[in-house]
């Protein structure tokens, strides 16, 4: 149980089955915003919502959040191995705002998009409060994969105190268990993802009290509690240690000391950058290829139309004012997931029974080609689909498929219907000529009549593809009668046995 799974584990079954075929990622698009923060309200863009809704295949999503004019967006460029991408700032002023995105094939698994987001960062002087970064914050962490937080020269008081956010998370994001046990839900909030402390320009040396120690040593010491400290000092430490079990640090000296080049870091060849950060930058994209899986929602791998739904879901929320629960938001996209699968299961049983050509005279047959259309709409469903507790969607699927089944028994008996009266009217089609030329109004006219018509009987009773109306003699018998009438003007010596022929049977 965790914040990016509430409701279960992840099933490696289902993720294998997502897709039927592996699939390659189309040419990547450039950087796009997804979400615009206008006047400190995060609306989803539509632009960009389209351009990630296209991505079909699993996403593995790397977001980075920190303060403002850190280098977040550099930091993601390289992480990619390009030198270009997200669009850098060089001035003292802000420069990404809302959420942007940049979607990628994955460099270790064609199977997966590597989703880099980058973040607008918080602390910046111009806004009201910090209730943007916040929001921003839970958004990066509700689509994470592998979560970075981008910091500068070391983790002091400062440095947490910056992250003092997580503290406020549980305040403004609700999360309801069924027994409304605290114990549960502070389980619920532990996340399962990776999370990386990322230290820009450092510049110490790395060692406490004499001995040299690690960049993950040295987070550990600095998220280590101290009884003597007030409660401030404390909770802090407290939250990040409880939501990310999971934790790494990379410890990055300054990418070149000299200024001209600092401004123009785009066109710096590595050659020209320091060695040592060059090699860290290196550890740190090893690390994210290796760690980051697909993001994972109720045991299924999210692509980009899932995303999409769930992003719109939980800023409808923050647009109402409402504090997003986040059962209540994963259950929303659900639901609208769900209807999406149901939808694509009926369609896919459609095309399967389509191929049956109708009509069929053996219903057995009909009804197990029903049983292999509807093996595979389950199969499309139970691939795709979000657990829910009461089956309601799998239950609606019986119930469409199963209309579907009475629409193409109604169907095939159309189908044969019609293809009876073609038959018929084909193989009477001689007899008819004749008896409009008056052939059998002559004398002998009787016999030729008898043997003409039992040969167009032997015709459409030997023609195949008529479906379950074979039998149906009245509308032969129908048929022949409407077409001549001759009861009415043929000179039979025995009428009983005329109307013994001629009666419905």
């Amino acid at each position: 149980m965790s914040m990016r799974d509430p409701n279960g584990s992840v099933s490696d079954t289902r993720m294998a089955g997502q897709t039927k075929k592996p699939q390659e990622m189309k040419s990547p698009q450039p950087p796009v915003c997804i979400i615009e923060n206008i006047d400190g309200q995060l609306r989803p863009c539509e632009s960009g919502l389209k351009i990630l809704e296209s991505i079909e295949l699993p996403l593995v999503v790397v977001a980075v959040f920190g303060m403002y004019r850190t280098g977040k967006s550099y930091l993601m460029n390289r992480l990619c191995n390009k030198k270009q991408g997200f669009s850098l700032g060089f001035t003292i002023r802000p420069h990404t705002k809302g959420i942007w995105m940049w979607g990628l094939p994955h460099p270790r698994n064609p199977e997966y998009c590597l989703l880099l987001l980058d973040t607008e960062g918080m602390g910046d002087t111009e806004k009201g409060d910090e209730t943007s970064d916040k929001w921003l914050f839970a958004l990066s962490l509700l689509m994470s994969s592998l979560f970075i937080y981008n910091s500068m020269k070391k983790i002091d008081r400062h440095a947490l105190f910056d992250l003092h956010i997580v503290t406020k998370l549980k305040n403004f994001i609700k999360i309801k268990t069924q027994t409304n046990d605290s114990k549960e839900e502070d389980e619920l909030w532990k996340t399962c993802l990776p999370f990386v402390w990322v230290i820009r320009d450092f510049c110490l040396e790395m060692e406490i009290d004499g001995k040299e120690v690690t960049a993950d040593e040295y987070l550990e010491t600095c998220l280590l509690p101290n009884q003597e400290k007030n409660k401030e000092y404390n909770e802090c430490r407290k939250c990040i240690t409880e939501l990310f079990p999971d934790r790494k640090c990379f410890i990055f000296p300054q990418p070149t000391t000299k200024v001209k080049h600092l401004r123009n870091l785009e066109n710096i060849a590595d050659s020209e950058l320091d060695e040592d950060f060059v090699v860290e930058i290196t550890k740190l994209r090893d690390y994210v290829y290796s760690r980051a899986e697909p993001r994972i929602v109720q045991g299924v791998p999210l692509n980009g139309r899932m995303l999409s739904t769930l992003l719109q879901t939980f800023t409808e929320c923050i647009s109402r004012g409402d504090a997003p629960s986040l059962q209540t938001v994963v259950q929303s996209m659900a639901d609208r997931e769900n209807s999406k699968i149901v939808a694509a299961a009926e369609t896919c049983y459609r095309e399967s029974m389509d191929k049956l050509v109708l009509p069929v005279k053996d219903a057995f047959k009909l009804q197990q080609h029903h049983i292999e259309s509807e093996r595979k709409a389950f199969n499309v469903f139970k691939q795709l689909y979000f657990p829910d507790k009461d089956y309601k969607f799998q239950n609606e699927l019986k119930v469409k498929l199963q209309t579907l089944l009475q629409q193409y028994c109604k169907r095939n008996k159309k189908e044969s219907k019609n293809k009876c009266q073609t038959i018929l009217t084909q193989a009477f089609e001689k007899v008819e000529e004749k008896y409009k030329k008056g052939e059998y109004a002559k004398p002998g006219g009787y016999r030729k009549y008898i043997a003409d018509w039992n040969l167009a009987e032997e015709e459409y009773l030997s023609a195949k593809g008529k479906g379950p109306k074979l039998k149906n003699k009245r509308l032969l018998s129908l048929k022949w009668r409407k077409s001549c009438h001759m009861r009415k003007w043929h000179p039979f010596r025995n009428r009983r046995k005329w109307k013994k022929l001629m009666k419905c049977k």
